[in-house]
């Protein structure tokens, strides 16, 4: 079994138990800078039983926040600062009616409920087609900068007050790879789901061309914000012990370029080889059935 010896001045959390099959068989993989805010290092362990990765060992939940804390975090604020800042914005309300598009025509009627919803931009688009949202975020940043564009979030500990077996939609776009305890925390959520709800699950897959390519550079390994890094197989083996059906898997198309685009800023790299390698990732999944750098993962909830 590996041991860390961490000189930062915070409390960390090692994980000695893979959270996906309980192994114990755990390596080292790789060592990874956190290049957007900290610039610290950080490790990453994979079970060398089913292969998830997770970074390892993690800062506490009192110290995590501290990792948040930046203009730069695109989706706690509303920054165009830079070029990249800059397009995410422009790029971002296609992208909203991207997702709903891939989700839509799987979700019964009913209300539904974005989990970790930042600064609230999912909330407020699904509002506008007239279907009823909440929105959960624990960011009290990011709320503030919700409410600042009238969008009303609440905190998580709201969850307690939502019957079982009421809501039509959860989405996480972007938000299981940041929960500590997340394999509880989709316990309750999946608890919150109507018989033939729709769970969907937006996160990075660095088994996609990109993320080969970039290896421990690249970009959407972010840690330390991103805790753990999943996998179809991954994402497949947790559908299968909460009970849900993974009924389609698809892919976010604009997160290659994002993704490319930060890596090469962190290599110092070109705005072109980061474009050329999103546009490469994107058509590797398309015509050859590799990961897409961002999946979606719609799953069901099966009727009792």
């Amino acid at each position: 079994m590996e041991q860390y010896h961490s000189k930062r001045k915070m409390s960390e959390i090692a994980i000695t138990h893979c959270p996906i099959c309980n192994s114990t068989n755990l390596r080292r993989k790789w060592s990874v800078k956190d290049e957007s805010i900290s610039k610290e290092t950080f490790r990453l362990s994979q079970c060398e039983s089913c292969s998830f990765l997770f970074t390892n060992p993690q800062p506490s939940s009192q110290d995590l926040w501290k990792y948040y804390q930046s203009e730069d975090y695109v989706s706690h604020s509303k920054s165009t600062k830079g070029f990249i800042n800059y397009w995410y914005r422009k790029i971002q309300k296609l992208n909203l009616s991207l997702k709903f598009k891939a989700i839509k025509s799987y979700v019964p009627r009913g209300t539904w409920l974005d989990y970790g919803a930042g600064a609230g931009d999912f909330v407020k688009y699904i509002k506008s087609k007239g279907i009823k949202i909440d929105g959960l975020e624990p960011s009290e940043t990011a709320r503030k900068t919700a409410a600042s564009h009238s969008i009303c979030l609440d905190d998580p500990s709201a969850i307690q007050h939502i019957p079982n077996n009421s809501i039509a939609c959860i989405t996480l776009w972007h938000v299981l790879e940041h929960i500590s305890d997340f394999y509880n925390i989709l316990q309750k959520l999946t608890a919150l789901l109507k018989p033939d709800g729709i769970l969907v699950i937006a996160v990075p897959n660095y088994l996609s061309l990109d993320g080969q390519k970039y290896a421990e550079n690249w970009a959407a390994l972010d840690v330390p914000r991103h805790l753990w890094h999943f996998t179809q197989h991954d994402i497949a083996h947790i559908a299968e012990s909460l009970n849900l059906d993974l009924v389609k898997t698809s892919g976010m198309v604009f997160d290659s370029f994002y993704v490319s685009l930060l890596s090469e800023k962190y290599l110092h790299g070109s705005k072109m080889n980061g474009l050329f390698n999103g546009l490469q990732s994107n058509l590797s999944a398309w015509k050859n059935k590799t990961p897409y750098s961002s999946q979606i993962y719609i799953l069901k909830k099966k009727a009792l």
